[in-house]
């Protein structure tokens, strides 16, 4: 079983942050539920919709398109194989056809303009999650139908073995790999969560009960440390852990109000969890170590969240909700492996500089933070921080690239108490 060093890795922080802005809300709000999100390079992102609909967003999420696939059901799942492939799963309840119930998946092969609906129309099967771990191989996963496997790039599909008689019919939710080991998630409410486990490439996968909820995402921080997330209506949000590559599970209870179906990285800190109904995320700034809980801008029912990259990230959810990460905040890193005994400020690093330095700050536990520039007349030249902090080491990048040459001040302000400030020479 884990040690219980690894169950002290994963305590919460229990303080709720309502002031960062860390997620800025769009004007485009399309009036539909907004249910999965995807991207098939940096600055495309693509969005699965209700009644049948696509977005798609060319420039990293900052205006949108819409686009109908040719069906009226709801599109739970959407991946990309490539810029040009991608992949759509739609659930069909006698919408588009009142004899069917099952689901239909969905092809484009021109960057989501055009859907072919009728590449793989299945009845009485609901998948739930298509993902390609590279150009050829991809796994398809659902209720009814457990895993199946495709070895060029979806144009035939097979069921792989699973070793189970107990979980034989347990809907599986989703699946990520990491070499070849791979780790599928799922389970039914009310009775078991279910980790599937495969060391060959999906030949064949081995079953274990790991949760009392579902579990709808996995991330791997490496081969060994595994985070499984889900939950249900009654218990709300937890995560299964796991220190030795998926072989044994610790399940933790978050006890926050609501369901996490997905877990993002930023970066390999920086962690977001959307809980949906609970209308808020958890967040780690410490690859896991400690997590926050976060209010969504309006109180947005966040589903899912996806970054192309530490700059590009994007939420959705109900009511058109579509969050933008805000890349203020980009270059606010948080180091924190071993978490400080105090507050501290240091001095900047280069200095003298131009046009660029980092101003380093320690905290030691959750803090109120205002980080500010002055100039030689007091005058406030410019905001670098101003919110709820966790706990950790921060490196904040200040460019005074639009700033004349001579002598800057920097203030850090930390909860009540704790006021510091420091000088640093701008050359040019």
């Amino acid at each position: 079983m884990i040690k219980s060093i690894f169950l002290i890795l994963f305590l919460l922080v229990s303080c709720t942050v309502k002031s960062q802005n860390y997620w800025l809300r769009s004007s485009f709000t399309p009036p539909m539920t907004l249910n999965k999100a995807a991207y098939s390079d940096s600055l495309n992102f693509y969005i699965a919709a209700d009644s049948g609909k696509i977005l798609r967003s060319t420039d990293a999420g900052i205006s949108w398109s819409t686009y109908n696939t040719g069906i009226l059901s709801n599109i739970i799942d959407i991946t990309f194989l490539n810029v040009s492939t991608g992949f759509a799963i739609a659930w069909e309840f006698g919408l588009n056809n009142p004899n069917f119930i099952g689901s239909i998946v969905l092809k484009t092969t021109n960057a989501g303009v055009s859907w072919n609906p009728n590449y793989k129309v299945d009845t009485n099967v609901f998948y739930s999650r298509m993902k390609f771990v590279n150009n050829t191989q991809g796994f398809l996963v659902g209720e009814g139908v457990g895993i199946l496997r495709t070895s060029n790039a979806g144009d035939t599909w097979a069921a792989d073995h699973i070793d189970s008689a107990t979980f034989y019919d347990f809907p599986v939710r989703n699946i990520k790999t990491y070499g070849n080991v791979g780790l599928a998630c799922g389970g039914w409410i009310d009775i078991q969560g279910v980790i599937w486990r495969t060391t060959n490439n999906g030949v064949n996968w081995i079953a274990k009960g790991v949760s009392p909820e579902p579990l709808y995402d996995i991330h791997y921080f490496d081969a060994n440390r595994i985070i499984a997330v889900g939950g249900d209506f009654e218990y709300g949000a937890s995560m299964a852990v796991s220190s030795n590559g998926g072989i044994d599970w610790e399940y933790i209870a978050l006890e926050e109000f609501g369901i996490a179906q997905a877990l993002a990285f930023r970066t390999p800190s920086e962690g977001w969890m959307p809980l949906g109904i609970g209308q808020k995320f958890f967040y780690t700034m410490n690859g896991g170590a400690n997590w926050t809980s976060w209010l969504t801008p309006n109180g947005e029912v966040i589903f899912d969240a996806v970054f192309s990259n530490k700059r590009n990230g994007i939420a959705v959810g109900k009511n058109g909700a579509i969050l933008k990460f805000n890349t203020a905040y980009v270059n606010v890193e948080n180091t924190g492996e071993v978490l400080p005994s105090e507050i501290s400020l240091k001095q900047n690093y280069p200095n003298p500089f131009n046009p660029e330095t980092v101003i380093t700050f320690t905290l030691q536990k959750p803090e109120y933070v205002s980080l500010k520039i002055f100039d030689m007349l007091g005058r406030e030249v410019k905001i670098l921080i101003d919110g709820m902090k966790p706990p950790g080491e921060y490196k904040m990048k200040f460019s005074a690239k639009e700033l004349p040459a001579g002598i800057y001040y920097y203030t850090l302000r930390a909860g009540e108490n704790f006021r510091q400030t420091k000088k640093m020479a701008l050359v040019k």
